[in-house]
């Protein structure tokens, strides 16, 4: 609001000072220069009203900014280290625990109650997935706060670059000396921009996809077992029928218990239906080994490596954070 009055009444100024300069310049009455020149200081009185009120403003800007900022910031900040070091040792033992049990031979468990273990399986996909985007805000929304917060300080700095051989130097509040709020967040600004969660984020998709490809094989799994136990209740009933009209014919019993290779029609259909049983129980097999295969994955490939990931990145930010030059203009901190 200050600044738009003050460019009205700078235009204004202008205006009449040069209307006063031109009939000065062509010799008016003196009553009309009077009147000009009497406008030209009442304008220039209320232009000077507007800096000293500027003047003022800025001056208790600067006071705030060194008096409750510059505290605020470093408080936050030796906050932060302590964030950093409170977690990076709690990942470090948490890493120690899944290292010793990746020493374990893991099992992975089937159940009767299939529908409970799948949708166990896919909650947990679920809660990685937001895992994965709340520790993607959480860096995001820290860097979009010390941008901000260092892009307004910086506007309180002269802009003009210092130009060098490589062309303009960055603007630094320690090269032009400003006070130490502005190299505190100008050094937070760059230390956070310095650390990437982005290797994190990805360990923690890949950990993320082991998990959907468990879920994809238990359901898999569930309903090859469904599909392997119905037919084998169908082959039980068949094969105690057959068995019950044969009774008085022992030697077909006996033929029965060598493999049903009897070729009567009734032997046959059994043979054939005991064969597709033996295929659904090979393919039923295989799955479940290779759901074990998979789901011993699950520590190795996936937890693990995302824990190791996590420990490495909040070494970095921890590092970062002690960089930065909390100190105060008393030197102090």
């Amino acid at each position: 609001m200050i600044g738009s009055d003050e460019e009205k009444l700078r235009v204004s100024y202008d205006k009449k000072y040069k209307q006063l300069k031109d009939l000065v310049d062509r010799g008016a009455e003196n009553y009309k220069i009077d009147s000009t020149w009497a406008s030209v200081r009442k304008l220039r009185t209320k232009i000077s009203i507007i800096i000293k009120s500027v003047g003022a403003f800025s001056s208790r800007i600067h006071e705030i900014r060194g008096e409750e900022l510059q505290p605020q910031l470093i408080e936050l900040i030796q906050g932060f280290i302590r964030m950093w070091t409170s977690l990076l040792d709690c990942h470090q033992k948490q890493l120690q625990a899944l290292v010793d049990c990746k020493r374990h031979s893991l099992v992975m468990k089937t159940t009767s109650q299939w529908k409970s273990a799948v949708k166990v399986t896919k909650e947990l996909e679920l809660e990685l997935l937001n895992w994965c985007n709340c520790f993607h805000d959480w860096i995001s929304i820290q860097k979009s706060f010390i941008e901000a917060l260092n892009g307004w300080q910086m506007k309180w700095l002269p802009q003009e670059q210092e130009l060098t051989p490589d062309g303009p130097a960055p603007l630094s509040p320690t090269r032009i000396g400003a006070p130490s709020v502005f190299v505190i967040s100008n050094d937070w600004y760059h230390a956070i921009k310095c650390v990437s969660g982005e290797k994190v984020i990805e360990t923690m998709r890949g950990f993320t996809e082991i998990v959907h490809m468990v879920w994809e094989i238990q359901d898999e799994e569930q309903h090859q077992r469904l599909e392997e136990e119905h037919l084998s209740q169908i082959y039980d009933r068949k094969l105690k029928s057959w068995q019950a009209m044969q009774i008085d014919h022992l030697e077909i019993v006996s033929d029965i218990n060598d493999g049903l290779k009897h070729h009567d029609d009734s032997l046959m259909a059994l043979d054939l239906m005991k064969q597709r049983l033996d295929e659904k129980r090979a393919i039923h097999k295989e799955t479940l080994e290779r759901l074990q295969t998979t789901a011993s994955n699950i520590l190795p490939t996936g937890l693990v490596p995302t824990f190791e990931e996590l420990g490495t990145f909040l070494s970095e930010a921890l590092q970062a954070y002690k960089g930065i030059r909390i100190k105060n203009d008393s030197g102090g901190t």
